[in-house]
C-alpha cells in the first residue's frame, strides 16, 4: 500500500502489530524509488501473514515524523521494519537486492518467532484462571 500521512502510517503500525505481523515501510522521496519499491513488494509477498508492506512519501510529513522519533540522514530510499511502535531494523539509501533480502527474511524471522511463542502464552495465560 501506499501511506499518504502521518496518521496513515501509525495506523499501519497498529494493524500490523494487532495481527501480529511486522510492518515494512520504504520511505522515499516525491516520486517513490521504484525499483526498491517493487523489490521490496515482491519479498514481502512471500510472507503475507508475517509481512505487511507500504511506502511513504514522507516528504512533506519530515518534521511531524521526526516528532515521532523518525529522522532520516538525507539517503534514501530508507526501509524500516516495525513491531507496533518499535523500529526492529533499517536500511538506507543503495542497498543492494541481496540486502533487501537479508532484511525483509529477518523481519519475517522476528514475526515468525513471535508467532510461535502465541500460543504457549495464551495456553498459560487460559490456565492461570485455575
Amino acid at each position: 500500500g501506499e501511506l499518504r500521512s502521518v496518521e496513515e502510517w501509525e495506523e499501519a503500525r497498529d494493524e500490523a502489530s494487532k495481527q501480529g505481523m511486522r510492518l515494512i515501510v520504504l520511505y522515499t522521496r516525491p516520486g517513490g524509488d521504484g525499483e526498491a519499491q517493487s523489490h521490496l513488494s515482491s519479498l514481502c509477498a512471500r510472507h503475507p501473514t508475517t509481512l505487511l508492506f507500504a511506502s511513504f512519501d514522507c516528504d512533506k510529513h519530515l518534521e511531524r515524523l521526526s516528532k515521532r522519533g523518525v529522522r532520516f540522514t538525507g539517503r534514501f530510499p530508507v526501509a524500516v521494519a516495525y513491531h507496533g511502535d518499535k523500529k526492529i531494523d533499517q536500511l538506507l539509501g543503495g542497498a543492494s537486492p541481496s540486502d533487501y533480502e537479508r532484511f525483509v527474511e529477518a523481519a519475517h524471522a522476528d514475526a515468525s518467532k513471535g508467532a510461535a511463542s502465541r500460543p504457549q502464552e495464551a495456553a498459560a495465560a487460559a490456565g492461570a484462571g485455575g
